[in-house]
């Protein structure tokens, strides 16, 4: 029995490698959009990010226009690193790029994890008219168990590249609450890539964001104010859109084209809304104007000057006669503070459907506000102060975020945050989160921590993991979680690792515990995911069943 032991043992360890890669790419992410934690992300920007894990962006080989339609780069960065490349040709390492302007260290090593530094000069000619062709497919089935009854869900989701020139997408989803068929979920989209003509031509479901998203941004937009670095936001114009959340994506046509320093958009949906926008890029700034066919109209700009970086969009509605804008700055004390200030006024007679503004609600109207800034490598401090004419309402808010590396194995979270609305029952509302994580050198972690949250009444968190991974190829996840959370206001979110391509933060109410697990095995052109997930209430007042669900995911790569 002890020898059977010891062989187990063994195969266990040699599995183990660096748990610490798994979490790269929702690290990186969060460190390029300013997100200070995980229950601040949403299924749209996973999506894309992990797209880009599975395709990286050839920041050698492709031209100007395909690296601004990717998202992934600021204009600023595409116009240092084109003029790097004409210069000293390709980039062949992290390092190298960091020393580009617009870059440095911490952001380029967040972009590691979706770049390729594939050189022309490093690989074989393949010819001009040569076709490469990629397809990548994510096809997943859930099973849940709640109050006796049995439910399915369902998601396919297949890109077909060819070459850098054509992309083909599509995503179907049906939810547990819906038939399997037909998809209560679908998108769909084709993009076609100018080669001599800087061009692109997106048919089905597409993203458009302008300025700094007072008229147009649909996708991923960050409410509230939780580092520095989210107060300011980097348009990228026209792009594809490949999401099984499209509530905020537009379906219809959309091109744009570049010339110089010029970029020209325009869209019409199926529904007939078109609207466009033409913007004038440089080295130290962008300048934009956007219009809609429903009567909205901005003019936005961003612009550096020294260590300052200031950005603005002011908007006109034109049938409501009602004038919105936001100014800001951010200031760079040194290589790894920052600072940044912001006003906005957003009159509750300014409507938007398709506006994704920095905010403190969910909706950029009614918002007369103030906000505060500061960030280092370790802790981010914000502070934002709102009116809300229309409602008669005020909120203050608060919050810390101190991320110290104790030592090279050992990590620390802690987040504060206090909000106050006067006019509310309950005015007052604190909330806390701590964590540790330890990664032993053999590969296999650990991690545990706990939340609180006042409102109410008071309510508590527990929870702890384990972790283990060889490299890419296999990981495994185990989490316990124990809650006490009696009234629904004092209802605590945690971020839940989920399958590629989905996104899971629980809300945490009553009394009970959760247990989840998961487990990945990746191969050359296969890989298999599957999620477990079990929770269980007690010592509640009123009965509440139990939960269960299981979820399979296969993705192919050829």
């Amino acid at each position: 029995m002890k020898k059977v032991m010891l062989i187990i043992s063994a195969l266990f360890i040699a599995l183990l490698h660096d748990v610490k890669a798994q979490d790269r790419i929702l690290e990186s992410l969060m460190v390029l959009n300013g997100i200070a934690s995980e229950e601040e992300l949403d299924l749209e920007i996973i999506e894309r990010y992990e797209a880009y894990a599975s395709h990286p962006l050839k920041i050698n080989l492709l031209s100007a226009n395909r690296l601004k339609a990717s998202a992934l780069l600021t204009r600023f960065q595409v116009a240092s690193l084109v003029e790097y490349r004409l210069k000293y040709g390709d980039v062949l390492s992290l390092q190298e790029l960091a020393l580009i302007d617009g870059f440095g260290e911490e952001r380029a090593k967040a972009l590691e994890p979706f770049i390729s530094f594939e050189s022309r000069y490093g690989v074989k000619e393949r010819g001009r008219d040569s076709l490469v062709v990629k397809l990548e497919s994510q096809e997943s089935f859930g099973l849940k168990s709640s109050e006796g009854e049995l439910s399915l869900s369902a998601l396919s989701k297949t890109r077909l590249f060819f070459s850098d020139a054509l992309c083909v997408a599509y995503a179907l989803k049906s939810s547990y609450a819906s038939a399997l068929w037909p998809p209560e979920v679908s998108s769909w989209s084709l993009v076609a890539y100018g080669n001599r003509i800087p061009c692109k031509i997106v048919l089905g479901d597409f993203n458009a964001k302008f300025g700094q998203g007072l008229v147009q941004w649909s996708g991923f937009s960050l409410s509230g104010f939780s580092s520095a670095a989210s107060f300011a936001k980097h348009p990228s114009g026209i792009g594809p859109a490949w999401t099984t959340a499209p509530s905020s994506v537009r379906r219809g046509t959309a091109a744009d084209l570049a010339f110089g320093r010029w970029t020209v958009s325009a869209f019409i949906d199926f529904n007939g809304n078109a609207g466009g926008n033409i913007s004038r890029y440089g080295r130290k700034g962008e300048f934009g104007y956007t219009a809609l066919s429903d009567g909205l109209a901005s003019l936005s700009y961003r612009y550096a000057l020294g260590k300052m970086d200031m950005f603005a969009e002011y908007a006109l509605d034109w049938k409501e006669r009602s004038l919105a804008g936001l100014s800001g700055l951010t200031y760079n004390h040194s290589y790894d503070l920052k600072s940044s200030l912001l006003l906005r006024a957003y009159p509750a007679d300014y409507l938007s459907p398709y506006s994704g503004a920095v905010r403190s609600s969910t909706k950029v109207t009614d918002e007369l506000g103030l906000a505060l800034a500061m960030d280092n490598h370790s802790l981010s401090l914000s502070l934002d102060a709102v009116r809300r004419k229309g409602r008669d309402k005020r909120q203050l808010k608060g919050r810390i975020d101190w991320n110290p590396k104790v030592s090279e194995n050992l990590e620390l979270r802690l987040r504060l945050s206090y909000r106050l609305k006067p006019e509310e029952s309950f005015p007052h509302k604190e909330e806390a989160k701590m964590e540790l994580r330890y990664f032993y050198n053999n590969g296999f972690g650990m991690n545990a921590g706990m939340a609180l949250c006042h409102n109410r009444g008071s309510s508590e968190l527990l929870f702890a993991g384990l972790s283990a991974a060889n490299g890419k190829k296999f990981s495994l996840f185990l989490r316990g979680t124990a809650f006490h959370v009696d009234h629904w206001d004092d209802r605590i979110y945690l971020y839940d690792r989920d399958l590629p391509g989905s996104f899971s933060v629980p809300s945490f109410y009553g009394r009970g515990v959760y247990l989840s697990s998961l487990l990945s095995l990746k191969f050359r052109y296969t890989s298999l995911y599957a999620k477990a997930a079990w929770m269980e209430y007690y010592a509640m007042k009123e009965e509440k069943p139990g939960k269960f669900e299981l979820k399979v995911q296969m993705n192919f790569i050829f």
